[in-house]
C-alpha cells in the first residue's frame, strides 16, 4: 500500500447535524467525503472509489435498502464495505441490512469511540485485503519479467554462438574478400546481441524492486 495514504470515507446522509458530528469525528484519521443523498452516492463512488461508505438508512428519494443493492449488484462498487447509520430499535432492520450485505451498524445518537472502532476494524479489512492483492499483482508482475527474461536470454544463446563461430572463421581465412564478409557478419551478430543486452539491463533497472521479492 502507498505510503501516507489516507483511507477515505463516504459518509451518505440528507441530515446535516448527522453529518458534521460524524466528520469532526472521523476527518483527523481519514479522507471524509459527503453525499446528501443515494443517487448521487451512487455515481460519486462509480467515478472515485472509497475504502468505505458509512449510509444513513432513513432517507428521502432512494433508501438506503435501494442503495445497498445497487452498490453490490455493480462490479466496481460491489466491495466497498458500508456501514449503517441508523437511529432505528429492534433488529429487523439490521438483519435485513446485513442480508443485503451491510457490514457494520453504528447506532444514533453517535458515541465517537464506538463509531471510531467500528470504522478502525472495518479498515483493518480493507487495507489488509489491499495488502495481499498488491503483493500477488506484485507476484505476477515478476513472474512475467522473469519469463520474459528467459526468453530474451534464450535467444541470446544464437547470435553468441554465431559471434563466435564468425570471429573463428574470419582469424582462419585466408582470402580477404571472405574475410571482409565474416567480419560483416561478426558486425551484424553484434549488434543483435548488443540489442537484446540492452533489452534486459532495461527491464531489470526498471523493475529491480520487484525481483527482490
Amino acid at each position: 500500500m502507498e505510503q501516507n495514504r489516507k483511507n477515505s470515507i463516504l459518509i451518505v446522509d440528507d441530515e446535516k447535524a448527522n453529518i458534521l458530528e460524524l466528520m469532526q469525528i472521523l476527518s483527523p484519521m481519514y479522507a471524509v467525503y459527503v453525499s446528501r443523498n443515494g443517487r448521487d452516492a451512487i455515481e460519486a463512488v462509480r467515478e472515485a472509489p472509497v475504502d468505505i461508505i458509512m449510509l444513513n438508512i432513513l432517507m428521502p428519494d432512494m433508501g438506503a435498502y435501494a442503495v445497498i443493492e445497487a452498490l453490490k449488484s455493480s462490479g466496481e462498487t460491489s466491495g466497498i464495505p458500508v456501514i449503517f447509520i441508523t437511529g432505528l430499535s429492534g433488529d429487523n432492520e439490521e438483519k435485513k441490512g446485513l442480508r443485503l450485505g451491510a457490514a457494520d451498524y453504528i447506532p444514533k445518537p453517535f458515541t465517537p469511540a464506538i463509531v471510531k472502532l467500528r470504522v478502525q476494524n472495518q479498515m483493518k479489512i480493507v487495507n489488509n485485503f489491499r495488502i495481499i492483492a498488491e503483493r500477488e499483482a506484485d507476484v505476477k508482475c515478476c513472474r512475467a519479467k522473469n519469463e520474459t527474461l528467459s526468453r530474451i536470454t534464450g535467444g541470446m544463446r544464437a547470435p553468441i554462438c554465431d559471434v563466435i563461430k564468425t570471429a573463428q572463421s574470419a582469424r582462419t581465412a585466408s582470402d580477404p574478400e571472405k574475410r571482409k564478409e565474416y567480419l560483416r557478419e561478426l558486425e551484424l551478430s553484434s549488434n543483435s546481441l548488443s540489442g537484446l543486452i540492452e533489452n534486459v539491463l532495461e527491464i531489470c533497472a526498471t523493475e529491480n524492486d520487484v525481483f527482490a521479492l
